[in-house]
């Protein structure tokens, strides 16, 4: 992914995507799954291309390319339901600062990664901020907000603060 700025308020970006076909799969990642803790079904994922942004939208979706969100979280609005397959990628974001945030009441996300190699990742980029914002997904329950990840992996852990260090994931009560 390359990303450029032309202005301060815009970054623009270009994906470039090796074609692997993705397969449906159940939301756990695996074929054959063995967990007690949801029915294994085939889920159909819809293609997900924007490296600069992430569904807004319900929906089932798998990345084709790496994301970088620029200087903003990923906030689903109120109610959304997202299932994302990372497929081997990753995202995050161009400043050091949450990278997913389910904070809108009642949002549900569910990640996964199916890329044989378990190669995607939700990364919080080095660097530092003088606030609490270094986790790779914060969580607020009390509004509703849930996150499950079956495979893939969350990484702060080149993120530093003045109050704490990065989280894999941070959940406010």
């Amino acid at each position: 992914i390359r990303a450029t700025s032309v202005d301060n308020d815009t970054l623009y970006a270009e994906c470039t995507v090796n074609v692997v076909e993705h397969l449906n799969h159940c939301v756990c990642g695996v074929e054959e799954c063995e967990l007690e803790d949801h029915e294994c079904e085939s889920v159909t994922w819809m293609k997900w291309t924007d490296a600069t942004k992430l569904p807004e939208v319900s929906g089932n979706y798998y990345l084709s390319c790496d994301v970088n969100l620029g200087t903003v979280q990923y906030m689903p609005p109120a109610n959304t339901v997202v299932k994302l397959c990372l497929n081997g990628h990753k995202i995050t974001t161009s400043v050091a600062r949450r990278v997913l945030s389910m904070h809108n009441a009642g949002v549900k996300m569910t990640m996964t990664d199916c890329s044989e190699e378990e190669t995607g990742a939700v990364v919080v980029p080095e660097g530092s901020s003088a606030g609490n914002q270094g986790a790779a997904v914060w969580v607020r329950p009390v509004a509703g907000a849930e996150f499950t990840l079956y495979r893939g992996t969350l990484d702060a852990s080149k993120f530093t603060s003045t109050n704490q260090n990065g989280a894999a994931v941070q959940v406010e009560s």
